[in-house]
């Protein structure tokens, strides 16, 4: 805040702490009010130069996070609309980028600051009913401790211990089940018991996994191997669920130390395998960390196409909001991260912007499928180009992202009137035929 709420300039910065220093003071600094611009447009063009800032240095990643939940921390002192807009921003913008960047410890903190602003009589609610008591307590101790011997009695070298329960993913799994009939609140939330195993390597990870498939019975369609698969910003770990023989749910994450500080810490644990110059220069070398590369330089592409800053940040508040993803792969094998639902278009301007303009159909796994099909995860992705085929303005209704959405409108606002009439009129025909009329 040392530009934003004092008499210092950059170039001030720049003379006592070298040009690095005050680059990355400025990339997190709000941009000085302007009576002539609503408070919504300061604050896209503000978020817009955090990106392009994010994008050049990811440092100012973590100076942003870590500014953002003091702010969160201190809400307190300000009036109730001014806490309720931060904590809303903060649940739109922030939390979606801490998830894609792997950074869990910022996104559960930041979630429940801004559940405990936002709805305080439910926090507290909700925080009550969650306090352990002597029996569940009792209880949860006596599971590890059935799990670590398990363990021991194989040799593997692995800790058990209660994961740190969401309390807003709780109050919205009430949410969700308020109109059922002989639904206790209670019941809700002791419905399943969450708990990570840490261990010393890979092999330990599936050993332990075999442990209690066979202590316990596996829930069918709840084993999911993201170390094998890894997500794109790096996550590793297996997810499980078994039932005991009372019929408790109990949900495991086993993962090696290594994967859990990743887990935890995201895009920041990665970072000790860099050397300052190679950070600042933008040098990334592992394979998750050009995924995040790509995700943060769609924004740039965003930025560049869109007509103002507010188109700018109302396309990635909606790009963010869209928390399933999938991986489909390209030809290469490499993993490609979209939002649920994306299409063949998507993936096309993912990869580049005259992919996605001269993109004329595509194979999955091998079969031919139409611009606007709509993907799965684990598919594989071939592009086929044609240097007369052009966006169409239905394409607008099958995108999910903001960079395929962006690149269409940005198109279409170059076409001459007669180009556009010739586009409404092959709208509405497509739009006759779907309907087979």
């Amino acid at each position: 805040d040392v530009i934003e709420d004092t008499p210092i300039s950059k170039d001030e910065l720049t003379e006592i702490f070298g040009e690095e220093v005050a680059s990355l003071v400025d990339g997190v600094s709000k941009l000085e009010k302007d009576k002539n611009i609503s408070r919504e447009l300061l604050q896209a063009k503000t978020f817009e130069k955090l990106v392009n800032a994010m994008q050049a240095d990811p440092r100012v990643v973590m100076i942003k996070f870590a500014d953002r939940m003091h702010n969160m921390q201190t809400l307190g002192a300000l009036r109730p609309d001014k806490r309720k807009r931060i904590a809303n921003e903060t649940l739109e913008v922030y939390v979606p980028i801490a998830t894609h960047l792997g950074m869990f410890i910022f996104k559960t903190e930041l979630e429940e600051l801004a559940f405990k602003h936002l709805h305080p009589w439910r926090y507290r609610t909700i925080k009550h009913l969650v306090k352990e008591n002597e029996k569940r307590k009792a209880m949860i101790d006596g599971l590890i401790d059935e799990i670590q011997l398990q363990f021991q009695q194989l040799g593997i070298n692995a800790t058990v211990r209660e994961r740190r329960r969401n309390l807003l993913n709780i109050y919205r799994k009430l949410k969700a089940n308020q109109f059922k009939k002989n639904v206790r609140k209670q019941k809700v939330i002791n419905a399943s018991i969450p708990f990570i195993v840490l261990t010393d390597s890979v092999d330990e990870c599936y050993r332990a996994l075999g442990v209690i498939h066979q202590f316990y019975t596996p829930v069918f369609n709840k084993l999911t191997d993201y170390i094998a698969s890894p997500r794109v910003n790096g996550y590793q770990s297996i997810h499980t669920a078994v039932l005991t023989t009372d019929r408790r749910v109990l949900n495991f994450q086993i993962r090696t130390k290594e994967m859990h500080s990743v887990a935890e810490s995201g895009i920041v644990a990665l970072w000790r395998h860099y050397n300052q110059s190679e950070l600042a220069g933008g040098v990334w070398r592992l394979p998750q960390d050009k995924s995040i590369r790509r995700w943060l330089k769609s924004f740039k592409t965003v930025s560049s196409l869109s007509s103002d800053s507010m188109e700018f940040y109302k396309a990635v508040k909606r790009d963010l909001s869209a928390f399933d993803e999938i991986q489909v792969l390209t030809p290469k094998g490499e993993p490609m991260a979209l939002p649920k639902g994306a299409t063949v278009i998507d993936f096309a301007y993912s990869i580049h912007r005259e992919l996605g303009k001269t993109l004329k159909n595509a194979k999955v796994n091998g079969v031919d499928v139409p611009p606007h099909y709509e993907l799965a995860a684990g598919q594989m992705v071939e592009l086929f180009t044609d240097i007369d085929t052009r966006p169409s303005v239905h394409w607008l209704r099958c995108v999910k992202t903001a960079r395929a959405r962006v690149a269409i409108r940005h198109y279409l606002r170059t076409l001459s009137t007669d180009e556009l009439a010739e586009a409404g009129y092959q709208e509405i025909k497509y739009y006759l035929s779907q309907q087979e009329i």
